[in-house]
C-alpha cells in the first residue's frame, strides 16, 4: 500500500505493479503531488488494462496539467492503440484551455487521422480562437477531415465563417456536403437557403436529407411552400422527413403556419407518415395533425398507436391523446369502441384507455352508453380509466354503473368510482357510498369515499353518521367522527362534545379537530377543556385549534398550556400565542422566559414575542441577544459560531 511519506521512486515503481489497488493509490498520490516529473510514468501507465487504474491515472494527469503534460499527451493522438488514443483525447479535453494551442498545431500533422482528431478535440474545447486554423482545412484532401472541420465550425458557433464555407456546398463528396449543411443550419445562415432548396433536387439521398434537416433547423417559414411541393415528388422516407421538419418549423412559429399554408390540403401526406418506423417522426406527425387535422385523422392515429408493441415508445401515447383532444371529434372514437369485442384484447387496452380519457376530457355524453359495457373488462387499468371518464363527463346517467364499481375487486377502481360519484353529485349515490365506506378495508379508498360523501352533504347521511358516533367498534366510531365532523355545523357541535369523553384518544383528537373547524364561540369551552386531556396528541390538537380562534378565552387557555407537562405541547402553545399577537400574553411569556432554562422553549417564546408589538418586550429581548448560547443569538442574526 502506498503512503504519502514514501519516496517518489517507490511510487513510480508501484505504477507498474500487478495489484490494481496499489496502482490506483500510486496514481492518486502522484496526482495530489502535482509533480510534472511523474508525467512519463503516468503516460506509460495509461496502458493498464484495469479500468479503475486507467481512470486513476487519467485523473492524476488532469490534476498535474501544465505544458509538460499536454506535450506528452499529443503523440498519443497518433498512437496505434485506440485505448491510449481515446484516453489522451479525454485528458486533453478535461485539461481545457491550456491544450488549445498545442492541439491546434496538430491540424498541420501529416496523418489525416490526427488532423481529424485535433479538429474534433478543438470543437470539444470550444476553441473559437482556432477557427482561422480550421478554415485552412476546408480543402483538405481527406474526406473525413473535411467533414469533421465543417461539423466543428458549426459547433463553435462563429457565424462570421458562413461566407467562407458556403461555397463548399458544391464539394464532390456527399458526406462533406451533409456536414456542411448541418453546420450552416447550426450557424443560422439564411443565405444558404437557396443552396438547400437546390440540394432537394439532388439525386443522392444524403444531400436531400441534409437539406431538409437544415431547413427545419433554420425554422424559416418561407421554405414551407417549396417543401410542400416536394411531398408528391420524393420517396416515402424523404417525404416523411419533410413532413417532420414542416412540423418543426410550424411549431417554432406559434402554430400560425398550419393555417397560413393550408396544411389541411396535405393531410394525406401527414397520415401516410404515421407508418414511419422512426418514433421521432411519428410523434412530430401526430403533433402536426393535432393542430390542423379533422375527423379523418382520428382512425389512422389510433391505428398508429396500436401498431406500436405494448411497453415500447410510450412517449407517443400522450402526444396522440393531446392531438385527439385538440381535434375534438368524438364519433370516430365511439365507432372504435363500439367495434370492440369482449374479452378485450391486450393490444387494445392502451387505445381504449386513451379513447376513454379523451371522451372524458371532451365531456362527451354520447359516450356513456358505449363506456358502461366496457367496464366488465378484466383489465383494472382500463376499468379505472373508464370510471374516471364517466366522472369527467359528469352526467347522472352514468351513476348506476359507477355505484356498481364501488364493489369492484380492485381498490383503485373503487376509489376512482367514489371520486367520480362525488364529482357528479347525484344524491342517489349517498347511500351506496355510505355502505361502501362501512365495508371498505383500505385507508386511501375510505378517504375517497368520505370526501365524496362530505361533498354530497346529504342530511340523511349525516344522520346515519351521527347514529354511529357511539358505535361499539372503534373503527366505525372513527369513521363516523371523521365524516360527521367534516359535515357538521354549530348545531351538530354540541353532539360532538359528548365524544370528548370517548375512551379512545384517537377519537378524542378527531373530535377536537372537527370542533376546531367550526366557526362559533361556543366551541371555545370544549377546546379549552381538551387542553387538560390525559393524552398529549389530544392536547396538541386543542392548542392547534385554539391558535385559529382569536379571543380572550383562547389566550387564557394557551397561557395555561405554556406549563404543559409535554414539552411539545408547551412549545406549540408558545407559537400559537405569537400567532394570535394578543398583548395580554406578553407578561406571562416574559415571566416564563426569564425563569426557564429550557433553550428550545426560550427559542419558541422569543419567536412569539418578536411577533407582538409591546414596549415591555424590547428590554428582555436585548438581554437574550447578549446570551452566550449561539442558538439564541441566531434568532437575532448575531451568532458568533
Amino acid at each position: 500500500m502506498i503512503v504519502p511519506n514514501q519516496n517518489p521512486p517507490d511510487v513510480m515503481a508501484a505504477l507498474t505493479g500487478e495489484d490494481p489497488q496499489v496502482v490506483r493509490c500510486a496514481a492518486q498520490w502522484l496526482g495530489a503531488s502535482r509533480d510534472a516529473q511523474a508525467v512519463p510514468g503516468l503516460i506509460y501507465a495509461l496502458g493498464n488494462r484495469h479500468r479503475g487504474c486507467q481512470e486513476a491515472v487519467m485523473d492524476a494527469l488532469v490534476q498535474i496539467g501544465g505544458d509538460k503534460t499536454v506535450e506528452s499527451l499529443l503523440p498519443l493522438l497518433a498512437d496505434g492503440n485506440p485505448q491510449r488514443r481515446s484516453a489522451a483525447g479525454e485528458i486533453l479535453e478535461r485539461i481545457g484551455s491550456p491544450a488549445v494551442v498545442p492541439v491546434t498545431r496538430l491540424l498541420r500533422h501529416g496523418n489525416p487521422c490526427v488532423r481529424g482528431t485535433a479538429a474534433d478535440l478543438l470543437g470539444k474545447l470550444g476553441a473559437r480562437e482556432a477557427v482561422v486554423h480550421l478554415m485552412a482545412l476546408r480543402e483538405d484532401e481527406n474526406i473525413n477531415v473535411r467533414c469533421t472541420v465543417f461539423r466543428v465550425l458549426g459547433q463553435l458557433g462563429d457565424a462570421a465563417v458562413c461566407d467562407g464555407i458556403r461555397g463548399y456546398l458544391s464539394d464532390p463528396e456527399e458526406w462533406v456536403r451533409f456536414a456542411l449543411m448541418h453546420a450552416l443550419a447550426e450557424l443560422g445562415d439564411r443565405e444558404a437557403i437557396p443552396f438547400f432548396l437546390e440540394a432537394l433536387q439532388a439525386s443522392d439521398d444524403v444531400s436531400s436529407w441534409a437539406a431538409v434537416e437544415a431547413l427545419g433547423r433554420l425554422g424559416v417559414p418561407e421554405v414551407v411552400p417549396p417543401l410542400l411541393k416536394m411531398l408528391s415528388k420524393v420517396p416515402p422516407s424523404l417525404r416523411d422527413h419533410i413532413v417532420c421538419n414542416i412540423v418543426r418549423i410550424a411549431e417554432a412559429q406559434d402554430f400560425n403556419l398550419y393555417l397560413a399554408y393550408g396544411l389541411r390540403r396535405h393531410e394525406g401526406a401527414f397520415l401516410s407518415a404515421l407508418s414511419n418506423p422512426k418514433p421521432e417522426i411519428r410523434e412530430a406527425v401526430v403533433l402536426g395533425i393535432g393542430r390542423f387535422g379533422g375527423q379523418a385523422a382520428v382512425g389512422p392515429m389510433l391505428a398508429c398507436l396500436e401498431a406500436v408493441p405494448f411497453g415500447c415508445d410510450n412517449s407517443l401515447e400522450p402526444v396522440v391523446e393531446e392531438a385527439l383532444c385538440r381535434i375534438g371529434e368524438t364519433e370516430p372514437l365511439l365507432a372504435y369502441l363500439r367495434g370492440l369485442a369482449m374479452p378485450l384484447p391486450k393490444n387494445k387496452e392502451r387505445t381504449v384507455r386513451i379513447c376513454g380519457r379523451v371522451l372524458g376530457s371532451l365531456r362527451a355524453r354520447k359516450a356513456i352508453a358505449v363506456l358502461v359495457p366496457l367496464l366488465c373488462t378484466d383489465s383494472a387499468d382500463v376499468r379505472r380509466t373508464l370510471v374516471r371518464a364517466l366522472g369527467d363527463i359528469g352526467d347522472r346517467r352514468g351513476c348506476d354503473a359507477l355505484m356498481g364499481r364501488l364493489r369492484d375487486g380492485t381498490g383503485h377502481v373503487r376509489s376512482e368510482a367514489a371520486r367520480a360519484l362525488g364529482r357528479i353529485g347525484d344524491p342517489c349515490a349517498a347511500l351506496p357510498l355510505f355502505e361502501a365506506l362501512l365495508r371498505e378495508c383500505y385507508g386511501d379508498v375510505k378517504e375517497s369515499l368520505m370526501r365524496a360523501l362530505v361533498g354530497l352533504g346529504d342530511v340523511r347521511i349525516k344522520k346515519r353518521f351521527r347514529a354511529l358516533l357511539f358505535h361499539p367498534a372503534i373503527e366505525i366510531r372513527q369513521l363516523a367522527i371523521q365524516c360527521f365532523g367534516a359535515m357538521a355545523d354549530w348545531k351538530d357541535g354540541r353532539i360532538l362534545f359528548e365524544s370528548l369523553q370517548d375512551e379512545h384518544d384517537g377519537i378524542r383528537r378527531q373530535v377536537v379537530q372537527a370542533l376546531g373547524r367550526l366557526d362559533h364561540p361556543g366551541v371555545l369551552e370544549p377546546l379549552i377543556y381538551a387542553l387538560s386531556d390525559e393524552h398529549e396528541a389530544v392536547r396538541m390538537a386543542a392548542v392547534e385549534a385554539l391558535a385559529g380562534k382569536p379571543s380572550e378565552q383562547a389566550v387564557r387557555g394557551l397561557i395555561s398550556s405554556l406549563y404543559d407537562p409535554s414539552r411539545r405541547v408547551a412549545y406549540k402553545a408558545a407559537e400559537a400565542l405569537g400567532s394570535l399577537g394578543d398583548a395580554s400574553c406578553v407578561q406571562p411569556m416574559l415571566n416564563l422566559l426569564q425563569c426557564t432554562e429550557d433553550v428550545p422553549m426560550k427559542i419558541a417564546l422569543v419567536r412569539s414575542l418578536q411577533q407582538v408589538s409591546d414596549p415591555r418586550v424590547e428590554s428582555v429581548l436585548e438581554e437574550i441577544r447578549r446570551d452566550q448560547n449561539p442558538d439564541l443569538q441566531a434568532l437575532f442574526g448575531t451568532s458568533r459560531c
